[in-house]
């Protein structure tokens, strides 16, 4: 079986760590992604995007996993959207 090749990504959060805002820790944030075989994981404050390398193409799965992690572990229910390499970049140029 031939592996999966990786694929960049970005995971869109709603604003966190500001007044009012969802408190996630971005440190542990990284290691739990890391957990899940995320690679190269970069978190950007206060935008809320992760951006990560990742074995495949499929964004739904990858954000079904982040919230999942970030319920388990932080006790929230966030909305997370997750788009591909080929729309990343202007997202990230735009929210960083």
């Amino acid at each position: 079986t031939v592996p999966s090749a990786v694929a960049a990504f970005v995971a869109r959060l709603p604003p966190v760590n500001g007044p009012g805002q969802t408190k996630l820790p971005m440190a542990e944030l990284r290691r739990g992604l890391g957990g899940l075989g995320l690679t190269a994981v970069e978190t950007h404050l206060p935008s809320g995007n992760v951006v990560f390398d990742a074995r495949g193409d499929d964004s739904a799965e990858q954000a079904a996993a982040i919230h999942g992690l970030i319920e388990r572990e932080f006790g929230h229910d966030v909305r997370v959207l997750v788009l591909t390499a080929a729309v990343r970049e202007p997202a990230v140029a735009v929210r960083l």
